[in-house]
């Protein structure tokens, strides 16, 4: 699992808004000179994200200010980014191969390849509408006095 700390910004009924600054994993990344997060948090440096995190089963709510850690896991992680870079480009050469095969006109084939690759960023919305929600896909709030139930990987 991943784990990244955040600060408790915001407190609903049985949710907590939380917001973290994503630079810690990119330091110990060895693809870091190659990576497109750690230029886009080059570009705005200590951006904000912030998460909504369900409060589940916890026994005592965090409170406003303060300091929480993120457990993401990282299969559904990994895979929520295959799907995000995958499904539009092999939509993109699916739609260009197809348009190349019924016509020759290369205007006709960028279209194909537009077509394609706008239907590939509509399955991606739809598979992350269906999934979003699914306990696997949520972090998990560990609280400062608490310790997961598995090991951490900090990467």
């Amino acid at each position: 699992m991943f784990k990244e700390e955040g600060l408790v910004v915001e407190l609903e009924d049985d949710h907590v808004w939380v917001e973290t600054i994503r630079s810690s994993s990119c330091e110990s990344c060895s693809v870091k000179s190659a990576c497109g997060q750690r230029l886009l948090n080059n570009i705005h440096p200590g951006r904000c994200h912030r998460i909504r995190v369900s409060l589940g089963d916890y026994q005592r709510a965090p409170a406003l200010g303060e300091t929480v850690s993120l457990l993401l896991p990282e299969g559904e992680l990994v895979k929520g980014a295959l799907t995000l870079y995958l499904w539009p480009l092999a939509m993109l050469l699916l739609g260009a191969v197809l348009a190349q095969l019924l016509f020759t006109h290369e205007l006709v084939v960028i279209a194909g390849a537009a077509l394609g690759f706008v239907a590939g960023l509509w399955l991606v919305r739809r598979s992350t509408q269906s999934v979003s929600y699914q306990d696997g896909m949520q972090p998990h709030l560990l609280l400062g006095d608490e310790h997961p139930a598995e090991p951490v990987q900090i990467e």
